[in-house]
């Protein structure tokens, strides 16, 4: 190891060495999280409030044809 770089004293420019170093890899993993972590998507959102709506029409017209078929079968 290079006895430069780590030192073992307790210093106080070895301190703020070890405190720049230490925010140096917090900082570096806080931003891996953020950029990793799944965000709000406005469009798989709605993509999704479409699919329903097209399930609701769809059903819609489904009750709506069958009601027709059997009240035109009792005439």
């Amino acid at each position: 190891m290079d006895k430069k770089f780590y030192k073992t004293d307790n210093s106080s420019t070895t301190n703020l060495h070890y405190d720049i170093v230490v925010s140096k890899i917090l900082d570096s993993s806080r931003s891996h999280h953020l950029r990793n972590e799944p965000s709000f998507s406005p469009s798989a959102s709605l993509g999704f409030i479409g699919a329903l709506l097209q399930l609701l029409v769809a059903l819609i017209v489904i009750v709506y044809l069958s009601v027709k078929w059997i009240f035109n079968k009792m005439q």
